[in-house]
């Protein structure tokens, strides 16, 4: 099931952002399929979300694009364990529309 943020995950401020994109077709094909470098990103991803306080947002630039961010976080959920409240997804207009974008973000303790 959903976990619920409790009151005193809600008030723990951000310290650090880091930002990278690459092109959609690195992360996910046409298909819907996680690439090599998909799935080696998805784990990268996954040992940081388990390992340090942070958050991840997923994001893309057209709605064509949605299914296949919501593939990469099905991948990182099933396969990876990830928390569903560790990683969002969203669609941003600051981004090329065949690109995706990653937020990690560190949360003080």
């Amino acid at each position: 099931g959903l976990e619920a943020v409790d009151e005193e995950e809600a008030q723990q401020d951000v310290m650090s952002t880091n930002s990278f994109k690459l092109e959609f077709a690195q992360l996910v094909n046409e298909k819907g399929n996680i690439t090599p470098r998909g799935v080696t990103l998805a784990s990268m991803l996954a040992k940081q979300l388990q390992s340090l306080p942070v958050h991840c947002t997923i994001q893309f630039a057209t709605k064509d694009h949605a299914n296949r961010a919501a593939g990469f976080l099905t991948h990182m959920y099933e396969v990876h364990g990830v928390r569903p409240g560790q990683v969002g997804i969203g669609l941003t207009d600051n981004l090329q529309s065949n690109f995706v974008g990653f937020d990690v973000e560190r949360i003080e303790q």
